[in-house]
């Protein structure tokens, strides 16, 4: 390599929807030139609701975002899912490829509404708690093989909490939701296994 370059590996930091999350990057520096900085693709291997399901929580979610000034909404590219694991690799293609054999649907159990203080302290994270079933597990652990323990960005093992994200207002302060439809909130519903990259 040529005197004038020096690559670095680095863990660096950033900001998603108000969470911190370890990126995985490359760093080239070149004499007297800025460093370029090279990041592997981020990806969300997540469980998508059967259609009906989703079309109940979107509504649910519109309810409560016209009851509390929010900062997340569903838009359309982002829809409710559940996430099992985070993670970053630039080995996509091989992983694309072993995901095929988990693309079964599972069942899952809807536990119940919980609201979250952000890390930062500016708002609070409304969630749809799910069940943490031993399917959700298994497929957690059918997966984790595909990926290098430093490529993961989320709970994983004992720190997995599946859940829903469906709102988050701007402060925390006088939060108050009505006339929730309790049975969305309990419902047993099917999900499906899919990698979505972001």
């Amino acid at each position: 390599m040529p005197e004038n370059i020096n690559v670095e590996f680095h863990h660096l930091f950033d900001y998603n929807q108000n969470n911190l999350y370890k990126n995985l990057c490359l760093i080239v520096k070149i004499k007297n030139a800025s460093p370029l900085i090279l990041s592997m693709p981020k990806y969300n291997f997540a469980l998508i609701l059967e259609k009906e399901t989703e079309k109940e929580i979107i509504k649910l979610a519109k309810k409560i975002n016209k009851e509390l000034d929010t900062e997340f909404t569903f838009n359309g590219k982002l829809n409710p899912h559940i996430t099992i694991i985070k993670f970053e690799t630039d080995k996509n293609d091989l992983i694309l490829k072993k995901i095929e054999k988990l693309k079964t649907p599972i069942e899952i159990q809807l536990a119940g509404l919980t609201l979250l203080p952000s890390e930062n302290g500016r708002g609070t994270w409304v969630e749809i708690s799910v069940l943490n079933s031993e399917n959700l597990r298994d497929l957690q652990n059918k997966f984790l093989p595909f990926i290098k323990k430093g490529e993961i960005i989320s709970g994983i093992k004992e720190n997995f909490r599946p859940h829903l994200t469906i709102s988050k207002s701007k402060n925390s302060d006088n939060l108050k939701i009505k006339e929730l439809d309790y049975k969305i909130l309990r419902k047993k519903t099917r999900a499906f296994p899919r990698l979505i990259r972001y």
